[in-house]
């Protein structure tokens, strides 16, 4: 039976009155209590005191539990700070540069802080694209793109006569600012694999004057751009190996003036930080321009009938922005890439954090006794930003040392336990660590702190910035556009969930060294949700090799919560692997080579033909038979047989999609059930059974049911969702064409 401690004494406030008043006849039988009588309103008053005793004495179960948790060495979890990205602006009357220093803090429910310094140049960007057209309307503008290009040679004698005319669309990727619904591939929707960021003046008469200063610079320095960049975090490969971190080589170039053989030349920005870590993941480029030199092509097609052809910028066709115009750059890959999706890019970005900065604030004194536990007014305090400081004798801010316990400390060691959860630090006892003198101040010297799910606001959330400039001056007002919403916020963890861990923290001690220390550990991997753990030892993925001594795999899904069980399943993108990956690497036994991995996906697709009970709707009960079918090979628990998700490595039958059929309501008879495997297109599986490897999962891609019929037999008849085709320009030279919309 389970353990569930007793109380120690359950008796509440009506069972004392209703004991007290029974004992009366045996003392006084002459007196005979009631409401409202003296001696009864002392009754109710010793009741009411016996209830609160009784409350503090059930209390002492939990007090141990706390002790118990104390003794163990475990703390609570502090609360994750949500991050996002916001872009800022001058208001459209403002040409003057502003700059903000870290610090500065951006108005929502909650408040965010920025932590990197933010250069808004009197300028606004915006991203357009030469958005390649379908093979079709190519071929229906053969012959206009072709005259275009009999004028291009006529005037420009470098167009070369075997070119091929390649027609595009000049698109707006983001308009307003505004975050892409769909994820804008760089290499696919596009001609030239490239996004052109037009810089443009407020308006056209400050033109000259903002590109006049933009080539002064900031007191002579030169000016930087800081660009921010969200690209589409897709799943990591089923067998990558995490350790190979390479990132995506890009550039950001600056349209000069200057022209070599009547080509446009690009002057390369320098990178001064890159906190994408090379497109992958959200951040922000720093790009610095040194002497720089803007070309604007004319978009006058009189004048200049090559206008957006070739190398030179996409055609603006509205006259208004065209003419506000002050530079041009261009963002591509510097490397052959299959893909490069961005969910968003904008200038004057910065990265906010759900977190409060606080900087040389004393809080507290020393008593000088050992042990002693000084509050630092703030919780979820984030550890590797904290600097505590205690005052010495000659009236200097001496640094601490941060360790993780106390008992590996030194007499004279200055060190301190940081509680980040409840935002206290514990000192010493001059056996284990110094106690600091007593009346010493003690100072934080730098700290963050905050966290919580109340961070992951939707986008456009945050609007107002306040903040300071490098003179200590409140900046002016800025315009905040926030394009995504803000991610990554946890709550802290309760005192529930961490009894939760006692169990598994006495059998691992936060160490992996069996397989259920490295289930047990990766399950509670902070940050993340965990939704399936697996371990596969002595197994090497990206070789597929076996019995490999000192190599320990883990295969970990993430948790998801939509209750829609159509493909695709559920994957580990970058953010999630790395996690569990960070996490259980500090915990691993040295010596031990650690993978973690998502699991590889088999795709196959079921079609069934079943007689249906009378009474039974068809439409209701054919959804039955596919959701039943879905949730028979979930991976997730508690889908998939024994409520546990399929089973790593199991062979994939007819027979069980069978058996998971007929046990569907409305079901009398099954006329037939075929299953299909995809190499290059589907195909029946031979003798009904799919063999898998031990660290492959079947992907059930599309289900077909029908009533009174057979199974389809032509797989054909099972659309591939996925199916589709780049159409390139083929393999001659290739010259890009703006089309111009047909409006009426």
């Amino acid at each position: 039976m389970p353990i569930n401690p007793p109380r120690l004494d359950d008796r509440g406030f009506d069972d004392l009155v209703a004991e007290l008043v029974a004992r009366v006849p045996a003392h006084t039988p002459e007196w005979a209590p009631q409401v409202g009588d003296p001696g009864r309103t002392l009754i109710d008053l010793f009741a009411w005191l016996g209830d609160t005793i009784l409350y503090r004495a059930n209390l002492i179960p939990e007090r141990q539990r706390l002790v118990f948790l104390k003794l163990l060495g475990m703390q609570l979890r502090p609360a994750v700070p949500a991050r996002g990205i916001v872009a800022l602006g001058l208001n459209p009357d403002d040409t003057e540069t502003v700059t903000v220093v870290p610090g500065a803090t951006v108005t929502g429910p909650p408040d965010f802080e920025t932590h990197r310094e933010v250069t808004v140049l009197p300028f606004e960007t915006r991203v357009y694209a030469k958005r390649r057209v379908d093979a079709l309307q190519n071929e229906r503008m053969e012959d206009v793109l072709r005259g275009m290009m009999a004028v291009y040679r006529a005037v420009n004698p470098d167009g070369d006569a075997d070119s091929k005319p390649v027609g595009y669309h000049t698109t707006e990727v983001f308009p307003e600012g505004a975050a892409a619904i769909e994820s804008f591939d760089v290499v696919r929707d596009t001609v030239d694999n490239a996004l052109w960021i037009a810089l443009l003046a407020p308006s056209p008469e400050d033109v000259v004057p903002v590109r006049a200063s933009l080539i002064d610079g900031i007191d002579g320095r030169p000016f930087t751009l800081n660009m921010g960049v969200v690209p589409e975090v897709a799943p990591v490969d089923r067998l990558e190996d995490l350790r190979e971190r390479r990132p995506r080589r890009t550039v950001f170039e600056l349209l000069t003036t200057e022209t070599i053989g009547g080509r446009s030349v690009f002057t390369v920005l320098d990178t001064r930080s890159d906190t994408t870590r090379g497109l992958r993941r959200d951040g922000v480029m720093e790009l610095t321009f040194s002497v720089p030199s803007f070309g604007v092509p004319s978009n006058d097609v009189a004048s200049t009938p090559w206008a957006g052809m070739g190398d030179l910028p996409p055609r603006i066709d509205v006259p208004e922005d065209a003419a506000r115009v002050v530079g041009w750059l261009r963002f591509r890959p510097t490397e052959p890439l299959n893909e490069l999706a961005v969910q968003w890019m904008g200038g004057h970005a910065v990265e906010v954090e759900q977190t409060r900065s606080v900087i040389n604030l004393v809080v507290g004194t020393s008593n000088g006794a050992a042990d002693q536990v000084v509050s630092l007014g703030a919780t979820s305090v984030d550890p590797l930003t904290f600097d505590l400081q205690i005052r010495d004798e000659d009236g200097r801010y001496v640094s601490w040392r941060r360790v993780d316990d106390l008992l590996a400390a030194g007499r004279d060691d200055q060190v301190f336990v940081l509680d980040s959860e409840a935002g206290a630090v514990r000192f010493g006892d001059d056996v284990r660590g110094k106690i600091p003198p007593v009346g010493a101040r003690v100072r934080v010297g730098t700290m963050k702190a905050g966290g919580g799910k109340a961070g992951n606001v939707p986008a456009n959330t945050l609007r107002e910035l306040h903040g300071k400039d490098p003179t200590g001056a409140n900046v002016k007002s800025l315009r905040v556009l926030q394009p995504l919403p803000a991610r990554g916020g946890v709550e802290a963890e309760t005192l529930v969930q961490a009894e939760r861990r006692i169990p598994a923290t006495l059998r691992h001690r936060n160490r992996a060294v069996t397989e259920n220390d490295y289930r047990a550990l990766a399950a509670t991997v902070p940050g993340v949700k965990v939704g399936r753990v697996e371990i596969l030892p002595r197994f090497k993925p990206h070789q597929r090799r076996h019995n490999v001594p000192g190599v320990v795999t883990v295969m970990a899904i993430p948790s998801v919560a939509r209750g829609d069980l159509r493909a695709p399943t559920p994957r580990g993108d970058r953010h999630f692997i790395e996690s569990v990956h960070a996490w259980l690497d500090e915990r691993r036994a040295v010596g031990t080579e650690l993978y973690v991995i998502n699991p590889e996906y088999v795709p196959i697709a079921i079609s069934v033909g079943v007689e249906l009970r009378h009474g039974f709707a068809v439409e209701q009960t054919l959804a039955a038979v596919r959701l039943s079918l879905r949730s028979f090979f979930w991976p997730l628990p508690p889908r998939g047989p024994g409520r546990r998700g399929w089973p790593l490595g199991t062979t994939v039958s007819a027979a069980q999609a069978e058996v998971a059929v007929a046990r569907t309501p409305g079901v009398s008879l099954i006329r037939g059930l075929r299953l299909f495997s995809r190499d290059e297109q589907w195909e029946a599986v031979d003798r009904g059974e799919l063999r898998l490897q031990p660290w492959q999962l079947p992907e059930l891609m599309h289900v077909v049911a029908v009533s009174s019929a057979e199974a389809p037999a032509d797989p054909r008849a099972i659309p591939d969702a996925f199916a589709g085709s780049t159409t390139g320009a083929g393999t001659r030279p290739s010259i890009f064409v703006p089309l111009v919309p047909e409006v009426c």
